[in-house]
């Protein structure tokens, strides 16, 4: 006991308040958007090339999707899926980025002074409105974005190769129809991201609630299943609007006007394979969504907790003062002058003992 009191007596000699650097949450959620968009189309885009070649092929109502996935493998090689890979992975996580702080930020709104972070206080009403913001801002950054990838998905290897790579396919494109030419299909686009935007929000969080509340599954899955449930539900209501919208996109640039509008391939699917042929590759799309949403999701609100949890870094090493106790690490940071002083003043006290 003497021994421990003499310790708490003595002068920290290298005492130095524990420094907390506190980060803006905008970074924390900017770093777990980018991280998990990543994984989110490393995950899902060889699924997705699979869609838009399937939804933009002709007769595709009377192949079945397995068919035509080993008529492509058979004729390519299995690397046709990963056609338009690295655009998406560098851009989509800008879009994304920007579409998660407008919903954030809505949410902010919709209730002052909440934590963001903590999403379980905000309403189904909330997030839905939010969810529809966050799909209207992200519709603006990557429309060019999914032209791009739509046009270098849907070339054959060896057939007639357009466009070398992203930045050539933007050029030509720009080139011939301006800027214009590269928001192709952009009312499409925003119906479809607005709209699955409000819905996948509020459904993620009703799933997560229930997966809590009435299993045993681990968070970490239980977001991972419910952000896969929200996305295919999401995705499901809007999925003729994805079908126009890439048709659109992939049209030539001397097509006709008519040929750009929506209502042009509304009546025009619907009139050669009905529901089915607005719906192609459904089963593979929605498997896709399921992979995709579901790690997007999961990696999300995981990083973004990892984060908050460590948002104070410690600076110091507690190697340097091991008699420092909780009241020496809230003192003031010394001078070198006060601790050369409280140095020579601890050596003292040391010799009179």
């Amino acid at each position: 006991m003497a021994q421990s009191n003499d310790n708490e007596k003595r002068s920290p000699r290298f005492d130095r308040t524990e420094r907390r650097i506190h980060v803006n949450p905008a970074y924390h959620t900017s770093l777990s958007t980018a991280v998990a968009v990543s994984m989110q189309v490393l995950v899902s885009h060889p699924l997705d090339t699979l869609k838009v070649r399937l939804q933009t092929t002709t007769n595709h109502s009377d192949v079945g999707a397995l068919r035509l996935f080993a008529n492509f493998c058979r004729s390519e090689g299995p690397g046709f899926m990963f056609r338009g890979l690295s655009f998406p992975l560098m851009t989509v996580s800008v879009g994304t980025i920007g579409g998660i702080a407008t919903y954030t930020r809505t949410l902010s709104h919709l209730k002052p002074g909440s934590d963001v972070k903590k999403l379980d206080q905000f309403s189904y009403l909330d997030n839905f409105v939010a969810g529809w913001v966050y799909g209207c801002t992200r519709a603006v950054v990557i429309t060019p974005v999914e032209l791009v990838k739509s046009r270098l998905q849907v070339q054959r290897n060896g057939g007639p190769q357009l466009y070398s790579g992203p930045v050539d396919c933007m050029r030509k494109v720009g080139r011939a129809l301006g800027l214009r030419g590269l928001y192709q299909g952009f009312i499409s686009m925003l119906a479809r991201e607005a709209i699955s935007g409000a819905i996948f929000f509020p459904v993620g969080r009703y799933v997560t609630r229930q997966l809590k509340d009435h299993t045993r599954v681990p968070e970490i899955w239980a977001t991972m299943i419910a952000g896969g449930i929200a996305g295919v539900a999401s995705s499901s209501v809007v999925y003729p609007l994805d079908t126009v919208k890439n048709c659109i996109q992939v049209v030539k640039d001397d097509a006709p006007t008519q040929h750009r509008q929506m209502i042009y391939w509304f009546q025009k699917l619907y009139r050669e394979g009905g529901m089915r042929g607005l719906c192609p590759a459904f089963a593979p799309a929605m498997l896709r969504i399921f992979m995709g949403c579901g790690t997007f999701y999961s990696a999300f609100f995981f990083l973004l907790k990892y984060l908050a949890d460590h948002e104070e870094v410690v600076q110091g090493s507690e190697e340097v003062r091991p008699w420092a106790n909780i009241e020496a690490q809230k003192s003031p940071r010394l001078s070198v002058g006060e601790a050369a002083q409280r140095l020579v003043q601890s050596s003292e006290e040391a010799a009179l003992q």
